[in-house]
């Protein structure tokens, strides 16, 4: 039963792959020709090669986008000058056997010296080294002469138990706890290893193929027949089963428990000897030399390049699908109870593994984290679709997903010039996920778009709220404001540090999206306190407090980032008609002009932004800025005190701000556009120098005898806001503003 699920290496329950790998070689490999040998056990993988040279491979499997394989070259020995033709080790995993040329030589497999109480074998024709449940490793050997030899390989000492001779040479052999099973020309034999009795099992059949023996059971084996059929025959020559139909050109076969692997030059197949039923095939690509490790249960083969030369870089790697993917298989059926009974079992595993193998806990670890967050974020897009937010959230939050996965599902919220391309993982709607390689595919092929989500949100509540158009706008909303929330709570959190910009540009859009429909999204944890700093910056033309709150979180956040993506921004706002924000983004970015003409064209109804807070916003951005580089004290002071100034020639004495120019060429704008209640103002909010109101008394005791002159036709910038030059410009065209300043 499904909630019965249990992870099952046996090929009827776990889906085989082919898995990418890439090398890590020493010199001495690459320069190599061939590659004419392999075998393997745990994460080691012996190479031999077309010039006598054996190496050693650490298999190192990792895991980023997919699981894949690393090779790299721990030990290299030229063991012969000649190719290696074959190479095995025990299951015991002490002793490597090296066939080269009729030479048989048995090195440790740890490091690749000769085993020196072992001699080396000439003559031979075939051999097999495997080793049972007891000590002891079996060395079968067959000669040139037709002698048939087994030895008993123990720690130290290496002794012959068996021997008989033939009347024909050996082709292959294979060695059970009781028998042998001998290839010849013509026939397959057993041998009893305890009467030296000999049985004709099959005819040879005459065909261009190649040969194979391989122990089943206690006492049957598999060989191959006519007609690219495998037969499983017992030591009597009677077969107790059907015989498995192969392909043709097996390059090597493999049994594990009760099922058989071939890899032939184009496939890799498992059958399963008790139904003879075929349970799996892959494609393969003209693979020549072949192995398999029953400790890893990984099927290492080469696969020929274009120069028909077999190198490190062409050996390929099948094995059965990691527990993410059976996980995922789950989620994307809705099986979330099964999906976590899994990803349960691998932990379990895990902590196995650290009790027994404690050096590969480290790593094994590494690669569960690496899943299980995997999982996580897939569990989170499932939770995403079902409209299921805070689930969602949570799952996100665990899996520390790439932010931009996220992102684009909502349609803007990535730069426009920003492409990405989804992770194959998430797609809840693509199930095959050997496709996530295709370069065919389109980018949203197998995901909902939160814009799809809503329209299928809104369908499932057409029986409640008849307006469809409604719903849809509704659950956008929601799906936006999670977003905002999301972002607000984890804008710096270490998982989206690297996409900064992308977060905090994306904060902008969705507050503007909200705000315009609406809603005030929440900043807190989002804006810095820049309570601090409030005097200064409005000095240089920042807002204040004197907005409201809905108006000063704008303000807020737009000053609180600083990685934001003011080109695609200032392109999205202009689009949504979002004026407002688009200035302050100007201002934030020094182009404070910019700003102060799209603020005086919403102020003056050229443009139209519901989210503006007014006039008076206008006019305190042009009054901070008029008290530029005063002190704080001259900003405090009323207007109506410079009634009686009169003009003066010291007039050019005064500080006032750096900004002038600019705030004189809003004021004159609102006096030629018929707008003299903004420049009234403007006007009454211009602040006062302190030196100027000192001077007054001076002033008055020498104005009756100082000569009447008049302001001088070319002012510094300093001097345009000075209340003589407002005067002499407002007397003639606006007296009654003269009279009120």
């Amino acid at each position: 039963m499904m909630s019965d699920y249990v992870i099952n290496i046996e090929p009827e329950n776990t889906k085989y792959s082919l898995f990418q790998s890439r090398s890590s070689t020493c010199t001495a490999l690459e320069t190599e020709i061939e590659i004419t040998a392999m075998c393997s056990f745990s994460d080691l993988l012996f190479i031999g090669t077309s010039k006598g040279l054996v190496s050693q491979l650490i298999v190192q499997e990792l895991y980023d986008d997919k699981t894949s394989f690393c090779l790299s070259d721990v030990l290299s020995r030229r063991i012969f000058t000649k190719p290696i033709s074959r190479l095995e080790i025990s299951s015991r995993k002490t002793t490597l056997a090296i066939f080269s040329d009729e030479n048989l030589t048995l090195c440790n497999a740890e490091n690749l010296e000769i085993i020196s109480f072992i001699p080396s074998f000439k003559g031979v024709s075939s051999f097999h080294l495997c080793s049972f449940d007891d000590e002891k490793e079996r060395l079968c050997i067959g000669f040139k002469s037709g002698l048939i030899q087994v030895h008993h390989i123990f720690m130290s000492t290496c002794m012959l138990v068996f021997e008989t001779k033939l009347t024909e040479v050996s082709q292959s052999l294979c060695i059970s706890p009781q028998f042998l099973c001998v290839a010849l020309n013509n026939s397959y034999i057993s041998i009893n290893l305890s009467t030296s009795g000999t049985t004709e099992l099959l005819r040879s059949a005459r065909e261009p193929m190649r040969s194979f023996v391989a122990h089943f059971s206690q006492n049957e084996f598999i060989v191959s027949g006519p007609g690219s059929l495998a037969i499983i025959v017992d030591a009597n020559g009677i077969s107790h089963r059907a015989p498995l139909q192969l392909s043709p050109n097996v390059v090597e076969a493999f049994v594990w428990r009760n099922y058989f692997f071939t890899i032939t030059d184009e496939f890799f197949t498992i059958h399963n000897i008790i139904t003879q039923s075929q349970i799996q095939t892959l494609n393969l690509q003209k693979s020549s030399v072949a192995c398999f490790s029953t400790d890893t249960h990984l099927l290492y083969f080469t696969g020929t390049s274009d120069s028909s030369i077999t190198r490190t870089e062409n050996i390929q790697i099948v094995g059965p699908e990691r527990w993410d993917l059976i996980a995922r298989r789950f989620i994307l059926t809705g099986c979330l109870k099964q999906a976590f009974n899994v990803q349960q079992q691998e932990c379990n595993r895990i902590v196995q593994l650290m009790q027994v193998q404690t050096e590969k806990f480290k790593h094994e670890q590494q690669l569960f984290d690496m899943r299980r967050q995997r999982v996580l974020g897939l569990l989170g897009f499932y939770y995403f679709e079902k409209a299921e937010l805070e689930k969602a959230a949570t799952h996100f939050e665990q899996s520390t997903i790439d932010i931009r996965e996220i992102l684009f599902r909502y349609t803007d919220l990535l730069p426009k010039g920003c492409y990405f391309m989804p992770n194959w993982f998430y797609r809840l709607h693509q199930t095959n996920p050997e496709t996530g390689d295709s370069d065919n595919y389109d980018q949203t092929s197998g995901i909902n778009l939160v814009s799809d989500l809503c329209i299928l949100r809104a369908a499932e509540n057409l029986d409640i709220d008849n307006d469809n158009l409604t719903l849809n706008s509704s659950w956008l909303l929601k799906y936006e404001e999670f977003l905002f929330n999301f972002l607000r709570k984890h804008h710096k959190s270490k998982f989206v540090e690297k996409y900064l910009h992308f977060v905090e540009t994306a904060l902008v859009k969705l507050y503007v999206r909200l705000q315009q429909a609406g809603i005030q999204p929440y900043l807190y944890e989002l804006i810095v306190d820049t309570s601090f700093s409030r005097d200064s910056q409005s000095r240089e033309g920042h807002p204040t407090k004197s907005t409201s709150n809905n108006d000063q979180g704008l303000v807020d956040l737009i000053s609180s980032l600083i990685h934001i993506d003011v080109d695609d921004l200032t392109v999205y706002l202009e689009e949504i008609n979002a004026y407002h924000a688009l200035a302050l983004i100007y201002r934030w970015q020094g182009n404070l002009s910019g700003a102060l003409e799209i603020w005086r064209k919403l102020v003056y109804g050229e443009l139209n932004d519901t989210s503006f807070p007014g006039l008076e916003f206008y006019v305190s951005i042009l009054t901070n800025l008029s008290a530029s580089n005063l002190s704080n004290d001259s900003q405090n002071h009323s207007p109506h005190k410079m009634t009686s100034v009169t003009h003066s020639l010291n007039d050019f004495n005064y500080e006032f701000p750096v900004y002038a120019e600019l705030v004189w060429s809003h004021f004159m704008h609102a006096l030629t556009s018929n707008h003299e209640e903004i420049a009234e103002q403007l006007m009454l909010r211009f602040p006062i120098p302190e030196s100027y109101v000192n001077s007054l008394s001076a002033l008055s005791n020498t104005e009756k005898d100082a000569p009447k002159t008049s302001i001088e036709s070319s002012l510094a910038p300093s001097q345009i806001l000075s209340p003589n030059h407002i005067i002499e410009n407002l007397i003639s065209s606006h007296p009654n503003l003269t009279m009120t300043f």
